[in-house]
């Protein structure tokens, strides 16, 4: 049984570096490599094979391993992360299928936790069908307003965009060309957050388990 199990996991995070090495951006890891080489004092064919024994070891992903800055910690140090397929298992095990649904798509997931939101957030579809709505968006106070597709995940298919720059009809126009479903407003972070990574929302993901489950 212990076997069966054992093979199961390398089979899995096998196909976890296969999809790796389709979707990472190599550009960038290449700069981590070489940073890491660096700072390590480590050959770079060294710090490759060693990320690539981190999928299967610790179930993370390359980029992961230079985030973390595995290069420079010890095999226990190392087992206290959560890498991206850890998180991904975690998730499936601990989130219903019935519910998977509200987490992936950010328009049913507003609909939903409405009343816990507290920022205003609109569908391209009730834009489009209420011109009101969409003029209230644009007269934001930060000035900005937040653009996404429903169903991008980890900052994918986000845009910012200058509300002064835009009319009801353009708004409408780019959002449909560039398939972007949702309208938010633009949410001032502060300023210990933003000195984190001012181009982006930092937030800080907060998971209960109760019993096990």
């Amino acid at each position: 049984m212990k076997i069966k199990e054992s093979t199961m996991v390398f089979v899995r995070r096998f196909l976890f570096m296969l999809y790796y090495f389709k979707e990472s951006d190599w550009k960038q890891l290449r700069k981590f490599l070489n940073y890491a080489s660096v700072s390590s004092g480590r050959s770079k064919p060294f710090i490759i094979l060693d990320s690539m024994l981190s999928v299967f070891r610790y179930n993370v992903s390359f980029k992961d391993y230079f985030c973390f800055r595995f290069f420079e910690l010890s095999n226990q140090e190392r087992d206290q992360w959560a890498g991206t397929g850890h998180m991904y298992e975690f998730q499936l095990k601990m989130n219903p299928k019935k519910s998977r649904g509200l987490l992936e798509n950010k328009s049913l997931f507003i609909k939903k936790f409405n009343n816990l939101i507290k920022r205003d957030c609109y569908t391209l579809d009730e834009i489009s069908s209420d011109r009101l709505l969409a003029e209230k968006a644009l007269r934001s106070d930060s000035g900005l307003l937040v653009l996404k597709n429903s169903m991008g995940q980890a900052g994918a298919e986000v845009r910012i965009i200058k509300a002064k720059e835009f009319t009801y009809d353009r708004l409408i126009e780019y959002m449909t060309s560039m398939k972007l479903d949702l309208v938010e407003e633009y949410v001032i972070q502060h300023s210990s957050l933003m000195e984190l990574s001012p181009s982006g929302l930092n937030t800080v993901r907060i998971i209960t388990q109760i019993s096990g489950k």
